[in-house]
């Protein structure tokens, strides 16, 4: 991996580039030549939190008719940096077997166990059967703050469901969940983007387990 900028002074556009064999390329902005000025060792970092290669959270995730294939790819690149133990792909919801997949998860989905279903409000009701804690991220008026939750939350099996871009979750999901939890913010906006959120609960979940 490279880094170019562009040789003309007008433009100067710097980015990043895979073709580290070519001394110069044409830089994508004005067409000029774009030459190397630093060459990155990708292999050269290491994380030094790294953990052992555990699913240490037990915690699974249940997306319910998630549209995009981009925030789905993201979740599973999440779940696995946070040791989730596996996710449930239910009715629209794009599965790993999708050509696209893995711009976003960077091949996640090869090392997170999934599953596939038609009906989320069927899997959720079989996850409640098995002893998992179903918890709904959404931000309906009466739903707890993620934060106010104890660490004891971690110590039994949980279930995080999240819902559509749209829509949110299904409503009979709702109904069955034993805590629906809501991020506190601020700004204009209701609500982060999903795979945002998700981010936010399951590294919080994580710390929790921590202690």
């Amino acid at each position: 991996m490279v880094i170019r900028e562009c040789s003309n002074p007008d433009c100067a556009f710097r980015y990043p580039d895979q073709e580290s064999d070519q001394d110069k390329a044409y830089c994508p902005k004005c067409g000029s030549w774009a030459m190397v000025s630093e060459i990155i060792e990708l292999s050269a970092g290491k994380n030094i939190l790294k953990t052992p290669q555990t699913r240490n959270l037990n915690l699974v995730a249940v997306l319910d008719n998630i549209r995009s294939i981009h925030n789905v790819g993201a979740i599973f690149r999440t779940a696995d940096g946070f040791g989730v133990s596996e996710v449930h792909l239910c009715g629209i919801t794009p599965t790993p077997q999708h050509l696209r997949f893995s711009k976003t998860s960077l091949g996640a989905e090869e090392v997170i166990p999934w599953q596939y279903h038609l009906n989320a409000v069927k899997t959720c009701s079989e996850l409640k059967q098995k002893g998992y804690r179903l918890i709904g991220l959404e931000n309906p008026q009466n739903a707890d703050n993620l934060y106010a939750v104890s660490e004891d939350i971690v110590k039994e099996p949980l279930a995080l469901v999240l819902g559509n871009e749209i829509t949110g979750i299904d409503p009979q999901i709702l109904n069955i969940c034993d805590i629906v939890l809501a991020i506190p913010m601020q700004g204009t906006k209701n609500s982060f983007n999903v795979a945002t959120s998700f981010g936010i609960a399951v590294s919080y979940f994580y710390a929790l387990s921590l202690k």
